[in-house]
């Protein structure tokens, strides 16, 4: 059937009908797996935020966006992940990834969202679409021969946990104030990801710590920073299978840990004992409402004045003009991109890669 014949829907709010359909893609261009990896997100309860265009009644292009409130120092935001950005090999190069993600960033905009979030390895695609790499956050590499810095658990008792207390999990992971704010429900279906290993530490019967991996990588972590470290070290022998080759094994002998970029807590322990870091980008980021977001970050003594292509912030004697990439960074860093409120910018933030999507 020529193009001109074709009947396209969309793009559009994903009906109850289509989720199937809509997981068929996804599978078929991603992975048989990614409805275990996000059934919050491609799902009947979050439909509405499933963007999908259709060609001749065929599913043929979608994405979906999960929304939380996710805690920073300076206060709550609203915020939204873009998921599993996907289209049809048989439809590409006809806008349709374009249009779906846009859509997604008006649905931000409908529901008051006031930042956007998304990992991805193809920037140059986003930043079409308005989108920066920002934020910061350590990633340590633990090997061998580093892991015997670690401390030992004294006091604890450490085990690798099949069916953990997930609600006393939640209470020491809102400690952090950094991050998702987790219901419980959301939090178990997190955890029960494939590939996705809990160990835990407790005293007194009272859980003291955590951490959370996949394969070599530590997905997250809290609780006593020390026993932390110690878990730390009891899954990196668990897993550490000395009889293999470590040229023949990705990943054997070796973990990282990604951390918030702090100067206190578990990341100080790792930066006193000298362990390598690098310091990455967290997210690709944009902003759907800027003076909700200045509100929420308890800034109103900034105002903006907006453009569809830039930004100009004003506090006091200060002012500034940014492009909206720039305004992310600006925000969250890490490069300085201009001098402006230097003292409130940038902003710690973090995502847990628990959360990602």
């Amino acid at each position: 059937m020529a193009k001109s014949e074709e009947y396209i829907e969309g793009p559009r709010a994903c009906e109850s009908y289509e989720v199937a359909p809509t997981l068929g893609l996804l599978a078929c261009v991603n992975t048989p797996e990614i409805g275990m990896w996000f059934p919050h997100v491609f799902c009947e309860a979050n439909r509405e935020n499933v963007r999908i265009i259709k060609v001749n009644g065929r599913v043929v292009a979608s994405a979906g966006i999960c929304v939380y409130d996710a805690q920073t120092p300076r206060g709550e935001l609203k915020l939204a992940e873009v998921s599993a950005v996907s289209c049809h090999p048989d439809f590409r190069r006809r806008g349709f990834g374009n249009q779906v993600v846009e859509s997604c960033m008006e649905r931000m905009r409908q529901i008051g969202c006031q930042l956007g979030v998304l990992p991805s390895d193809i920037n140059d695609w986003y930043r079409k679409l308005g989108w920066e790499n920002a934020g910061r956050r350590y990633s340590f590499q633990i090997d061998r021969a580093s892991v015997q810095l670690l401390p030992v658990a004294e006091n604890c008792q450490i085990q690798q946990e099949a069916y953990p207390d997930v609600a006393q999990m939640l209470e020491l992971y809102h400690h952090h104030n950094l991050g998702a704010r987790r219901q419980l429900e959301v939090f178990e279906v997190l955890l029960s990801r494939p590939d996705t290993d809990v160990y835990i530490a407790s005293r007194s019967g009272k859980l003291i710590s955590y951490i959370v991996v996949r394969e070599e990588y530590i997905a997250e972590f809290a609780g006593d920073p020390v026993a932390a470290l110690a878990l730390v070290r009891t899954a990196f022998g668990m897993r550490d299978d000395r009889s293999k080759p470590t040229s023949t094994i990705v990943g054997l002998g070796r973990m990282k840990l990604d951390a918030p970029y702090l100067s206190e807590g578990l990341p100080r322990l790792l930066l006193d004992l000298g362990l390598p870091y690098s310091l990455n980008y967290l997210r690709m980021m944009w902003v759907p409402h800027l003076p909700g977001l200045l509100r929420a970050l308890g800034l109103e003594d900034i105002t903006a004045e907006e453009t569809d292509d830039t930004v100009r912030l004003f506090r006091g004697d200060e002012t500034v003009e940014l492009t909206r990439r720039e305004l992310v960074k600006l925000i969250f860093g890490p490069e300085h991109v201009a001098d402006f409120a230097s003292d409130v910018f940038p902003v710690s933030f973090h995502q847990w890669p628990l959360d990602a999507v």
